[in-house]
Order: C-alpha cells, then structure tokens, then sequence
C-alpha cells in the first residue's frame, strides 16, 4: 500500500519536478516515522522496525542523521512527533495499539511491518 501511495506522491508532483516529488516523498516518510514512534512508545508489545525505516529513508533518499534534532529535518520531524502526541495523547493505550497494528502493523495499510511485535 505505501508503495502504491508513494507512487501517487511521484506521479502528482511530477509536474513540479524531480526534486519537489523527492521532497514530498522525503516529508512522507519523516511523518510516517515520527507517527511510528509516538504509536510505539504509547503500546508497550509493539516497536519500531529501525532496518525498515531505514529502508524507507533510503528510498526517500534520508539518512538517519537528517531526523536528528540537529539534522536538516530536525524540525520537521520534532514537529511531526508533537502532532502524533498531541493527537494520541487523548486516546486510550489500547487504541493507540489498535491503531499503530491498523497503519503500521505486519497487515498495516500505510506501511506494513514499520510496527513489529516486541521481542
């Protein structure tokens, strides 16, 4: 599914350009992450699948270092972390697990296997 979405990223921002669609994409990736980890750490039995995120920043053309709050998408991605706790923040533990399986989960329909069961 996230590869069909980030087709659809590609397509509608050809038109501005390779280095718009790249940033588009780049911007995905920085959320779904960020989205990751705030769902991760509000359901204890589920964690970050760290090789597929690298992956996906591969593929966005990210390093782990540009998410580091002195990265070049330090920000961005701090500001997507407070988005996903502001939004989760009200929800109850076991909805957040609902909801982190439901996006990110080995089925997940934004990116599958990002969330993994702990162990």
């Amino acid at each position: 599914m996230i590869a069909r979405a980030c087709v659809i990223i590609l397509l509608a921002a050809a038109a501005a350009g390779p280095v718009a669609a790249q940033s588009d994409l780049a911007v995905q990736v920085i959320k779904i992450g960020a989205w990751a980890h705030v769902l991760a750490e509000r359901c204890p039995t589920l964690e970050v699948s760290w090789s597929r995120y690298g992956s996906m920043m591969r593929q966005a053309g990210l390093s782990p270092d540009d998410v580091s709050p002195t990265g070049k998408h330090g920000k961005l991605y701090g500001a997507f972390l407070s988005e996903a706790l502001a939004e989760t923040r009200s929800s109850s533990q076991t909805a957040s697990c609902a909801s982190g399986r439901a996006l990110y989960g080995p089925a997940g329909k934004n990116m599958p296997g990002l969330l993994v069961p702990k162990g």
